[in-house]
């Protein structure tokens, strides 16, 4: 039976630091001539670490944070090497670490007051309010046009005959669904030249179709869209075809926003293909409630904002839509906010 000995703490270290950088068999032979088990051994070698080496880390003192903090919001919240100019008497790393923290403080501020005033669109109809954008997919060699139906989130794609998408590739999607009479009741957009020109303006008007625009430079707005083209190129860029993509996620993903269901289980059941007296209906409210809202109002950019207030009271008002705001954990509806 091997002789166990108990050997100083110092030895043991210094023995286990050896071993971390020993040729391989040392620790063997090692414990065969200290007349130990290997177990032991190996455990100081495992308890054993580097020591660490360079100077103490230094903390930042209230003063210099402080004095940081204001230069930061004196310069306009830039980035750490202006404030390094400006600061030559405080220690560059103690300035790097201070602005990292007040950036990350600053961005956490904002997402939470961002959750705390987004408002979601719940569209409780299909076939009652639909999105669209323009993608590029390289797998397929040219632009298309993504459709989102925003009750059932069915997508859809339709490639364009040109070299680029134009207001022909969208009034070819807008006589399309005609033809299968599923035209909506609003499109929304962003404001691309395809989807604003005047020939698709006077179709719409034409089929009494609210045209849903976001405002200048706010993506956000036409985010199901947005959506949509995302998922397209996700599934394409594994190597299947836009309309096989389309059938993945229409026919096989399920979603938790339609309670676990497809969009074509969703549509089979829920569809609402609207008659011409319906759709005269809803277009005059949504235009009256236009125009009530923007009278008075010379700056274009409220006149758009009012417009789209406007088009999702009167979808309100139908019972199409509901608008909740803030986080889904604490939701209610976005009229009982003041």
């Amino acid at each position: 039976m091997m002789r166990q000995e108990e050997y100083p703490l110092a030895v043991k270290s210094k023995i286990g630091l050896w071993l971390k950088t020993a040729p391989r068999g040392s620790q063997k032979k090692l414990a065969e001539t200290l007349g130990i088990s290997t177990r032991t051994v190996r455990a100081w070698k495992k308890k054993t670490s580097y020591l660490k080496r360079g100077r103490k880390k230094a903390g930042v003192s209230e003063s210099q944070r402080c004095e940081i903090e204001h230069q930061w919001e004196k310069q306009g919240y830039p980035g750490s090497r202006p404030i390094i100019k400006s600061l030559p008497h405080v220690r560059v790393r103690a300035i790097r670490e201070v602005i990292a923290s007040l950036k990350k403080e600053k961005k956490k501020r904002f997402n939470k007051h961002r959750e705390e005033n987004r408002t979601t669109v719940h569209v409780h109809v299909p076939g009652a309010v639909m999105v669209m954008d323009g993608a590029t997919l390289k797998s397929e060699g040219g632009d298309f046009i993504v459709r989102r139906d925003r009750g059932s989130l069915s997508t859809h794609a339709h490639k364009c005959d040109g070299e680029s998408l134009n207001s022909q590739d969208t009034l070819k999607v807008f006589t399309q669904l005609k033809e299968q009479g599923k035209l909506p009741l609003v499109m929304g957009t962003d404001n691309g030249s395809p989807f604003c020109a005047n020939e698709v303006k006077g179709f719409m008007t034409a089929n009494k179709i609210i045209h849903l625009k976001s405002l200048p430079r706010v993506p956000q707005q036409n985010g199901s869209a947005e959506n949509a083209v995302g998922d397209l190129k996700k599934i394409t860029a594994m190597g299947l075809r836009a309309d096989q993509a389309c059938i993945a996620l229409n026919q096989h993903r399920l979603r938790a926003k339609i309670n676990w269901q497809t969009s074509d289980q969703v549509e089979q059941i829920n569809l609402e293909l609207y008659t011409e007296e319906q759709r005269e209906e809803f277009y005059q409210a949504a235009c009256l409630a236009i125009t009530s809202a923007q009278l008075g109002i010379k700056s274009e950019y409220e006149k758009r904002k009012a417009e789209r207030e406007a088009i999702f009271a009167t979808l309100e008002s139908f019972s199409l839509i509901t608008r909740t705001r803030g986080h889904p954990s604490r939701w209610v509806k976005a009229e009982e906010i003041t």
